[in-house]
């Protein structure tokens, strides 16, 4: 019968086997460091672009801080005029040119569009807050004036719905004692799609009433609205504006973007 021997296997000793433990060590951690690394690169490079993101949607926020206080300028120095008009008419006859004014800036400014709510750009502020990456940011000096510019957006949202939905609503309910809403066509115009109003010319113009404790009870509405509006507009232009141009450039020089 043939014989199978066994194929002699040469036993190898410690030091060979240290070496190839050390090799299997080396191996794994230097995919981990190269995982790591990449893992860095790639946050890097998220919040780079978030910061470039975010700097553009400053940019628009300048923008539009500027526009809505502009307009909301335009609409304290109506709403001190109705004001003063009304203060006028409680021991006064006013002509029919005055009372056409006041007729036009109530139902123009005194209602739905006052005031003009700033909405600030939430594409990366949204995503910072939904996603953590808050996180990602490496530089405290930035995270921390980007949570101040948000908290501040914050406020002026709080501040809009306090005008809106008190202090305008209080001045609009009275403005319902004071004038006659028939007298006042809303028109639309086709083109722009934009709301004006007009006086009906064939019928006479005056108060619902002349009572003066009305009167002077919307005069102090409209004082009210006026005081927390000028607020508002203050805290658009120059307060949130300044820290958005702050912030730009505070990112622009932290992240070198100024030349990009």
């Amino acid at each position: 019968m043939e014989v199978h021997h066994h194929p002699h296997v040469e036993k190898k000793n410690f030091k060979e086997y240290l070496l190839e433990g050390l090799m299997i060590f080396l191996a794994v951690t230097m995919g981990f460091i190269a995982e790591s690394i990449r893992e860095n690169i790639t946050k890097h490079e998220r919040e780079h672009h978030l910061m470039e993101m975010l700097v553009q949607d400053l940019k628009k926020d300048i923008i539009h801080l500027d526009t809505v206080h502009n307009r909301n300028e335009i609409k304290l120095e109506k709403i001190e005029s109705l004001r003063k008009f009304v203060i006028a008419a409680i021991d006064n006859e006013l002509t029919d040119s005055v009372y056409k004014q006041m007729y036009f800036i109530e139902k123009t400014y005194g209602n739905s569009s006052l005031p003009l709510r700033f909405v600030p750009s939430d594409r990366v502020l949204s995503q910072l807050e939904k996603t953590d990456a808050y996180n990602i940011i490496t530089k405290q000096n930035v995270s921390d004036s980007i949570l101040n510019y948000k908290g501040n957006n914050t406020t002026l949202i709080d501040q809009y719905q306090i005008i809106r939905e008190y202090y305008q609503l209080k001045a609009h309910e009275i403005a319902h004692q004071v004038f006659k809403g028939s007298l006042v066509d809303n028109l639309k115009d086709s083109k722009t799609g934009k709301w004006s109003s007009m006086i009906q010319a064939n019928k006479k113009i005056s108060l619902l009433t002349r009572d003066k404790n009305v009167l002077e009870m919307y005069s102090s509405k409209l004082r009210d609205v006026f005081s927390f509006l000028y607020n508002y507009s203050s805290f658009l232009v120059p307060a949130q504006k300044t820290r958005a141009e702050r912030l730009i450039s505070l990112i622009e020089k932290e992240y070198h973007l100024e030349n990009e």
